[in-house]
């Protein structure tokens, strides 16, 4: 195989490497005050969640692995020592995290990153909710220690920007196989391809635009709107859906561009 037909592969590897470390630094570094038996509740959570992606995800190149995965992961935290398990799995998440990109991303296309990019949500969620300032003085979460604004800003633009080229570089990989396998000429193939590059550009682009403006617009406006509405937490957090719903909107007219360009 040629060094020019590597570079996707390559660059799908260092993206996947980058946003799984960077989502694993966000879990690593925000403590959760809500405690079980001295263990951060968060933890739990994003064990059990584990639990059942894990399946998800290697089910899609054997599904009895998936089982053995999940099964062994339940087994070890019902375990005497499960507390312990639990309590250093975030050591663990970016290796967990890199296993589930290049397995339903790399090695099985098809599967189109499920598991992998639920997994990467699941590791920011909780430094998400802790630095939200919706609500008050108070966050969504109340902690014992958390990354900075700015870090956890940098790692959203990154998860979000990886997240929007895996999936489309991903998806641009399987079509063009299916045009070869139906018969399609190599020049088809790399006219569709390039377009298909283009657009998955457009849209990496605007996604980490949109998530830098995000990311700096909605403390601003949670600072400006929360005297008039008296600490209520609804006009703030419906603003935040709208703009993922505008956001979703964009992503999904771009997709539907895409395909009727290819047709």
């Amino acid at each position: 195989m040629r060094l020019d037909e590597l570079k996707p592969t390559l660059l799908q590897l260092a993206l996947i490497i980058l946003v799984s470390v960077a989502a694993s630094y966000a879990f690593q570094h925000t403590e959760i005050a809500y405690k079980i038996d001295g263990v951060c509740i968060s933890r739990y959570i994003a064990y059990m969640i584990t639990v059942f992606l894990g399946y998800v995800a290697f089910s899609r190149y054997k599904k009895f692995v998936g089982l053995i995965f999940s099964l062994a992961l339940s087994v070890a935290a019902l375990s005497p020592i499960g507390q312990k398990i639990i309590e250093v799995f975030p050591v663990f998440a970016p290796f967990l995290a890199i296993v589930f990109g290049i397995i339903t991303i790399v090695g099985v296309p098809s599967s189109r990153g499920r598991g992998y990019f639920e997994f990467i949500a699941t590791l920011i969620l909780p430094a998400v909710l802790a630095e939200s300032r919706i609500g008050g003085s108070l966050s969504l979460l109340a902690t014992t220690e958390s990354i900075s604004y700015n870090e956890l800003s940098a790692i959203v633009v990154c998860v979000v920007g990886g997240y929007f080229y895996l999936r489309y570089s991903n998806l641009t990989d399987l079509n063009s196989h299916k045009l070869l396998a139906n018969g399609g000429s190599q020049t088809d193939v790399l006219r569709v391809s390039t377009w298909s590059n283009m657009v998955t550009a457009v849209i990496v682009f605007c996604s980490s635009v949109t998530a830098v403006v995000l990311m700096t617009s909605v403390p601003i406006l949670a600072d400006v709107v929360r005297p008039a509405m008296v600490g209520s937490p609804v006009f703030v957090l419906g603003l935040a859906m709208g703009a993922g719903v505008v956001i979703v909107a964009i992503v999904h007219i771009l997709s539907r561009s895409e395909k009727a360009a290819r047709s």
